[in-house]
C-alpha cells in the first residue's frame, strides 16, 4: 500500500490561538471548509430530522456544481433479485467499446437516487470517456440489507450483459462509490472476485463506509464533532441493518472479510482528513495490500466528509475527485 499527499491549498484561517482542529492534530481548514463544517453542525443531525425530512433536504442541495452536458444520457430498468431498479448510463462520445464504470451514490443507505450523483456521473463520463452507469439501488428503511447490495450486484451483471448496447467493453469494468456507496462498491468487488472471471478490473472508493464497528482512532477523536457524527451513523446502520448480527457480514461491512480473494481488483481509496471514516478507509487499504492486492490510499488534507458532493462551493473537492477518476481511467485503459 502507498500513501500519497494531495495538496488542498494554503488558504488557512487566521483565527487567533489554537482551535479544535489544532487540538485534534488536524491541519488548519480553509475559510470555506470551516464555513461548511460550521454550517453542517448548525443543522439537526439526520437521526433527529428523520428519514423524510433528510431526503427532502438532500434533494434541495445547493452545494453541487453545474451539470455538464454529455453526448447521451439514457435511463434503463434492471431486474434485481426481487425487485426492479433504475440505472442511468452516460456516454461522452459515440464510439463504442469504452470502459464501463458502475457508480454507487452516497447517502447513508437511506438517501439518494439517480439525481443525487447525476453531476458526478456526467463529469466522470466527460473526463474519462468511459460509459458511466449510475445505480439507483433500493434504500432503507423500506428495503433493508442486503437489498442495496443485491441491486448493485445485479447492476454490474446487467452492464456486462448489455455492454455492446450501452457502448461499453465488458472486459474493462470498474466499480466506484462514495461513502455508503463506497462500502457497497467494496462489498460488490469482494463478492464478484470470488469468481475470477467475474471480478471487476478496478475499484475506486471515495470516503467509504466500510466498518460498522466505529472503533477506529478517527471515530474516537472526530466522531462527536465532525460529520457524519457517531449518533447519526449509528442511526443509519440501525435502519440499513436492524439486526446488528448481520453488520459483520462482509456484504455490509467489507472490513469484516476474513479472506480477500486473489482476483480482487487493483484499488484506489481516498479518505478525508476531517472525517470520522478516515481510518477505516486507510485500514482497509492496508488489509488489501497485506493480501497481495495492488492497493493505494491517501488522505485528502483539509477536506471534510462528502467533499465530492460539495464541488459547487468547494472546488478542491472536485479537484480530488478529478484526480482519482483520472487515475482510475489510466489504469482501466491498460487492461
Amino acid at each position: 500500500m502507498t500513501t500519497e499527499p494531495h495538496d488542498a491549498g494554503q488558504d488557512a484561517s487566521q483565527d487567533d490561538g489554537p482551535d479544535e482542529f489544532v487540538r485534534l492534530g488536524l491541519s488548519e481548514p480553509s475559510p470555506t471548509v470551516r464555513f461548511i463544517v460550521d454550517a453542517v453542525r448548525s443543522m439537526p443531525p439526520m437521526n433527529e430530522a428523520g428519514v423524510e425530512a433528510s431526503r427532502l433536504s438532500a434533494g434541495s442541495r445547493q452545494t453541487t456544481p453545474q451539470r455538464e452536458e454529455v453526448h447521451r444520457v439514457t435511463d434503463h430498468v434492471v431486474t434485481s433479485r426481487d425487485a426492479s431498479i433504475s440505472v442511468r448510463t452516460y456516454r461522452a462520445r459515440p464510439e463504442g467499446a469504452q470502459p464501463i464504470v458502475l457508480y454507487f451514490h452516497a447517502g447513508g443507505w437511506i438517501l439518494g437516487d439517480l439525481e443525487h450523483s447525476d453531476h458526478l456521473c456526467r463529469r466522470m463520463a466527460n473526463h474519462t470517456g468511459a460509459v458511466v452507469v449510475n445505480v439507483d439501488y433500493r434504500l432503507a428503511p423500506e428495503a433493508e440489507f442486503p437489498a442495496a447490495f443485491d441491486d448493485c450486484i445485479a447492476a454490474v451483471q446487467w452492464a456486462r450483459e448489455h455492454a455492446e448496447a450501452i457502448g461499453g467493453d465488458p472486459g474493462r469494468v470498474a466499480i466506484a462509490g462514495e461513502s455508503s456507496g463506497g462500502g457497497l462498491a467494496a462489498a460488490v468487488a469482494l463478492e464478484l472476485s470470488r469468481i475470477p472471471d467475474a471480478a471487476p478490473e478496478f475499484l475506486l472508493l471515495l470516503e467509504p463506509a466500510l466498518d460498522s464497528g466505529q472503533s477506529t482512532d478517527s471515530w474516537n477523536e472526530l466522531g462527536e464533532t465532525f460529520a457524519p457524527v457517531r449518533e447519526q451513523m449509528e442511526w443509519m446502520w440501525s435502519l440499513y441493518a436492524p439486526d446488528s448480527a448481520v453488520r459483520n457480514d462482509p456484504r455490509a461491512s467489507p472490513a469484516a472479510a476474513v479472506e480477500i480473494p486473489e482476483a480482487h481488483p487493483p484499488t484506489l481509496i481516498l479518505a478525508a482528513e476531517y472525517d470520522p471514516l478516515r481510518d477505516e478507509a486507510m485500514a482497509y487499504a492496508a488489509k488489501l495490500s497485506s493480501a497481495g492486492i495492488d492497493a493505494s490510499a491517501r488522505i485528502e488534507p483539509g477536506l471534510p466528509h462528502a467533499f465530492c458532493n460539495l464541488g459547487g462551493i468547494l472546488p478542491l473537492g472536485l479537484e480530488a475527485f478529478d484526480a482519482a477518476i483520472a487515475e482510475m481511467n489510466a489504469r482501466i485503459r491498460l487492461v
